[in-house]
């Protein structure tokens, strides 16, 4: 019984009926929809003189948008498209103590906002559905923040609790960013009867803070489920 399943499934899957949305001179738009998996690559948050530093971790965003795709030949497509998306880092919880006093960072995070106009090309492997993708995407940074929650007081138990407008540097900080963000996109998507999931990892090429050179760049990962619509 697996077996017949298999095999129907393979069938199902090389039936060009199935999935002719490739047909040479046809244009579709895609709304898109998705979530991030990101980070700031080699970004670091030093915490005191001794060069005790925080490593970026990957934190989840959204992005959602739409592209155009024209298909010039059987197995040959491009799109391009608008992206919004919430990108950025987030870095590891941080205590320390001397005995008398304690210092604690709790889930800092970096979120930044940008729109993206990827610009594809796209191969279909033959009537499957599965189409590979790569090109280039420039960036505009909307805004960015940070949100850390940080504590100080007295190992005895007599504390001072600080959240979004302590000294741990919360709130809007567009300004240490550059503006202008520029990856690669490469991907693999699978279509059928004009519904679509992508799943793309974008390759940062630019420096992300604007004063500090020390090849920070954005790190992306995209899964997005979409609907085909004929223009």
């Amino acid at each position: 019984m697996k077996r017949n399943l298999a095999i129907l499934l393979l069938a199902a899957l090389a039936c060009p009926c199935a999935n002719a949305q490739n047909e040479p001179g046809t244009t579709k738009i895609y709304p898109r929809i998705g979530v991030n998996l990101s980070k700031l690559t080699a970004d670091a948050i030093l915490i005191d003189d001794n060069g005790t530093t925080l490593d970026a971790k990957y934190r989840f965003g959204f992005t959602a948008g739409a592209e155009v795709k024209h298909q010039f030949a059987t197995a040959f497509a491009a799109s391009a498209g608008l992206l919004y998306s919430t990108q950025g880092t987030k870095y590891d919880d941080y205590t320390t103590s001397d005995g008398e006093n304690y210092i604690k960072f709790t889930a800092p995070k970096m979120t930044l906002h940008y729109i993206n106009m990827p610009i594809l090309a796209i191969f279909d492997i033959g009537q499957t559905g599965i189409s590979a993708k790569f090109g280039i995407q420039p960036g505009y940074l909307l805004t960015a923040k940070s949100k850390n929650f940080y504590e100080a007081g007295a190992s005895d138990g007599s504390r001072q609790s600080q959240g979004d407008q302590g000294t741990a540097a919360s709130g809007t900080v567009t300004d240490v960013f550059n503006r202008f963000d520029f990856s690669i996109p490469v991907g693999i998507a699978y279509e059928y009867r004009n519904f679509s999931i992508d799943l793309r990892y974008n390759i940062g090429l630019t420096d992300t803070y604007k004063y500090i050179d020390d090849n920070v760049r954005n790190c992306n990962l995209s899964l997005m489920l979409g609907y085909g619509f004929t223009l």
